[in-house]
């Protein structure tokens, strides 16, 4: 069976909070009373949010992989091995991986959002591991730790539309 790798980076998911409306926002603060309004941001719909541990989830500028999301998507197709045993298996979904990417641009704190399966998600986990460094998140104009969420499709490509002739 001929495979094939998906990968769908949809900028709009990559942040944890990144463009909700206040009411959104305020909802996730009083469920997760963990995240708080930095001290000194306006609030409303330009409030600064930070976790426990400093993070931010909302900064002023975005972090950004070095070339841009078609570098992104490249890195990942060419350095993401789809699991034999998970290819044999059948086993195909959407592994939502999360990071830290911190003030010097590398990537840390690599955590699974959504799990599909063990073999999928150690693979899309390495990935996540061995990303080189990003152009840090800004707020005020200075570096600073920020969520990213990155979200790799796992898909096996269909018998019947590898264009082999029987």
């Amino acid at each position: 069976m001929k495979k094939s790798i998906l990968i769908i980076l949809a900028l709009a998911v990559t942040l944890i909070s990144i463009d909700a409306d206040a009411k959104v926002k305020k909802k996730r603060q009083r469920r997760q009373p963990r995240y708080e309004a930095v001290e000194g941001a306006p609030r409303g719909d330009d409030a600064v949010v930070v976790d426990s541990a400093g993070v931010f989830l909302s900064p002023d500028i975005l972090p950004k992989f070095r070339g841009g999301t078609q570098a992104l998507v490249k890195f990942i197709g060419d350095n993401l091995v789809y699991p034999e045993q998970a290819e044999r298996a059948g086993i195909e979904g959407q592994v939502l991986v999360d990071f830290v990417v911190e003030k010097n641009g590398r990537v840390g704190r690599i955590k699974l959002r959504r799990s599909v399966h063990r073999w999928l998600d150690n693979e899309a986990m390495r990935v996540a591991a061995i990303l080189p460094p990003f152009i840090p998140a800004l707020v005020d104009g200075k570096p600073v730790a920020c969520w990213y969420s990155m979200p790799i499709n796992f898909k096996l490509d269909d018998p019947e539309d590898t264009g082999a002739t029987q």
